[in-house]
């Protein structure tokens, strides 16, 4: 199985943008043979998109059945891709940060709503909710764990996932790190990224506002298996 791991721009609040970065990359990936994609935390919205005034935030996160989780879903069946990305979600009253993936039938094999708290800033009301269950899916006979961003720094998350000795995990991240700070810090990541999978499958995006930078690799037994310069949009292609 070949997947691709997009370090792709993101533009804050700009879903139209998004989709067209989006579907870029999916044909650059499904020209490479690539069996999945997958994007950063938050992509649709961008991870900066709430104010936490619900009020605003509901008009920005999406629901399940929302037209461009319809359109990513029948891009992946014609493009016969399986794709993941985050995205705000709306769930009546609530919104969630969660992750979704689509098989390359354009099937639903997956959501996550995220765990740990660090998408949310200290005031948010109780219309900004974390999700309480571990999620893992299948894809081309491969079992694969998810978890975005800080999850992969919970305890209790880590142990759950520990636990379950997942082959793979997808882990979605929302990284600012200057290039000397993560030389101080990918080996947390890498101890971190051990306890969750096998293989673990880092991604982040890219934007100005706020600034992120990427961190796009891959993990496995605390090393650095193949990676995407900091900052440098592109796809990262690896055979698992």
């Amino acid at each position: 199985m070949k997947i691709a791991l997009a370090q792709a721009n993101d533009a804050t609040g700009d879903i139209k943008s998004n989709l067209q970065t989006l579907h870029k990359h999916v044909l650059r990936a499904s020209e490479s043979h690539a069996d999945a994609i997958f994007f950063g935390e938050a992509f649709l919205q961008g991870f900066d998109a709430l104010n936490f005034d619900f009020g605003h935030d509901q008009t920005l996160a999406k629901s399940l059945d929302c037209p461009e989780l319809y359109f990513i879903a029948r891009l992946a069946h014609d493009r016969g891709i399986a794709i993941g990305l985050g995205f705000y979600r709306l769930d009546g009253e609530a919104i969630h940060s969660s992750y979704i993936v689509f098989d390359k039938n354009g099937s639903r094999v997956a959501f996550y709503d995220r765990i740990s708290s660090g998408w949310k800033i200290a005031k948010a009301d109780s219309h900004y909710v974390n999700g309480k269950e571990l999620v893992s899916f299948s894809l081309e006979g491969k079992t694969f764990g998810l978890g975005l961003c800080g999850d992969g720094f919970a305890p209790t998350f880590l142990s759950k996932a520990e636990s379950c000795h997942f082959p793979y995990f997808v882990w979605p991240v929302y990284v600012n790190f200057t290039e000397r700070e993560w030389q101080k810090n990918y080996s947390d990541y890498a101890l971190n990224a051990s306890r969750l999978g096998g293989e673990t499958l880092m991604v982040g995006s890219l934007s100005d506002r706020p600034k992120a930078v990427g961190a796009t690799l891959v993990f496995k037994d605390k090393k650095i298996l193949c990676s995407i310069p900091l900052g440098q949009e592109s796809l990262l292609i690896k055979t698992l």
